[in-house]
């Protein structure tokens, strides 16, 4: 189920309290009947079964499906608890859902609060027969992630560039003589004497960030999928540059998450910053190592690319959710570069940003290995018991436990070069385990 939770704007009205719009959406429900089994139901005509005393177990699987089915699926209705909402201004009511769309399952969602939340349950009920004894339901609490899907790689480059000025020294060492300069406050007449400056000539570079169409940027993947270029129009020689000594002081990678809300007919944006790197590099460009380029647009071009190994351990982290479009929220990410290049007597800084898409990293092709079963295990058999599995009469292994799973390395999608990396975990923030019976219609 999701949840959104937008601010009504104030209208002026100063006896009227500002308050919010709710709307919740339940995208996916699928049940399975466990006890009785289904061979019981069918030769038996009873509605009512009695289970001894003991300890029962029973085993089920459920498939989760592709899309959503918000058209398809009941809604909670006006008495679900679901529909209330208490927050710092007390009880509200979470009005229908306006319109639904379809498209893939959204991932789990926690990490801005209540104002939107997407999160994923199981819900077990014991039907009791009196109705002096209610029924008995346990709810728990699952991350979900959906599998990416099948996007064919492309041969197109999107990039984003912008200009930076510069001051190149040409001059040899020559210098611009002392000067007062003018100032109307008296205080300023003793400190308003300008040391002699260097002489030289400004000159412009280009940034550009190159990534191809459908980049895989996803959670936990060394090396992310761009490239930092530093272009001229002119030759380095006739411009100087190959003289000069133009560095690259100071290199900042932010990662920008928005997420979109819809409530009713109110819709607000929530933008946070998420710092991926910020180290001193002091990378001197060596222009006399770049390449001329053609350009159909601009001519001739000499680009310089700056070396990936500055940036090449920036990693997205765990709990960054992938790109998501659904009835109520969307997510969507920017990504943000910024180089802090110094030359003699000259500082500036430049900074691009780039729309890209985050993936979970999970392939329905290949999908992740359990880890391998203790040495030696056996799961005992039942006294009475029939054993019917390759383990024989003492049984099979053990299947692996949740931390051994979490543990393993190796998620379903390598990197491009070979190699495992850490399996996701996907964290959640504390909210997204408390109050799962506020989400269910009693049933």
């Amino acid at each position: 189920m999701s949840q959104s939770k937008v601010p009504i704007p104030y209208d002026g009205n100063a006896n009227e309290s500002k308050k919010d719009a709710f709307e919740v959406h339940k995208f996916m429900y699928v049940t399975q009947t466990l006890f009785p089994p289904p061979e019981i139901r069918t030769a038996s005509a009873a509605r009512e079964f009695t289970l001894p005393a003991g300890r029962h177990a029973y085993d089920f699987s459920l498939v989760i499906p592709d899309n959503l089915a918000c058209q398809s699926v009941k809604q909670p209705g006006s008495l679900s608890l679901s529909r209330f909402v208490i927050d710092k201004r007390g009880l509200d009511y979470a009005r229908s859902a306006s319109s639904h769309t379809s498209g893939p399952l959204p991932p789990s969602l926690s990490d801005i609060d209540k104002h939107a939340i997407i999160r994923y349950f199981l819900k077990v009920t014991v039907a009791r027969t009196s109705f002096l004894k209610p029924n008995i339901r346990v709810y728990k609490p699952i991350v979900f992630l959906p599998p990416d899907a099948n996007i064919l790689p492309s041969q197109n480059v999107l990039f984003v560039r912008r200009n930076v000025l510069l001051g190149i020294d040409r001059s040899g060492g020559a210098q611009r003589p002392a000067y007062r300069e003018k100032k109307s406050s008296i205080k300023s007449f003793f400190n308003n004497v300008i040391a002699p400056q260097p002489v030289g000539n400004d000159v412009s570079i280009t940034l550009e960030m190159r990534y191809p169409d459908n980049s895989k940027f996803t959670p936990l993947r060394k090396g992310l999928p761009f490239k930092l270029y530093a272009i001229s129009k002119m030759h380095p020689k006739e411009s100087s540059l190959t003289n000069s000594t133009i560095q690259l002081s100071q290199l900042t990678i932010n990662l920008f998450s928005t997420t979109d809300t819809r409530a009713q007919s109110y819709i607000k944006s929530n933008t946070f910053s998420l710092p991926l790197y910020s180290d001193s590099v002091n990378y001197t460009l060596d222009w006399s190592q770049a390449m001329q380029k053609t350009n159909p647009q601009f001519g001739n071009l000499w680009e310089l690319e700056i070396p990936s190994s500055l940036y090449q351990n920036v990693i997205i982290p765990d709990f960054v959710p992938p790109t998501f479009t659904m009835c109520n929220i969307k997510r969507y990410y920017q990504l943000e570069v910024s180089a802090f290049f110094t030359t003699f007597g000259t500082s500036r800084n430049v900074s691009l940003i780039a729309d890209i898409v985050i993936m979970s990293g999970l392939s329905r092709k290949n999908m992740p290995s359990l880890p391998n079963r203790p040495a030696g295990a056996k799961l005992p058999v039942r006294p009475g018991a029939l054993a019917t599995s390759p383990g024989g009469a003492d049984g099979d292994l053990p299947p692996p436990s949740y931390e051994a799973v979490l543990s393993e390395e190796g998620i379903s999608a390598a990197q491009p070069g070979g190699g495992l990396e850490p399996r996701r975990q996907f964290g959640q923030a504390p909210g997204y385990y408390e109050n799962l019976e506020s989400l269910d219609e009693k049933r």
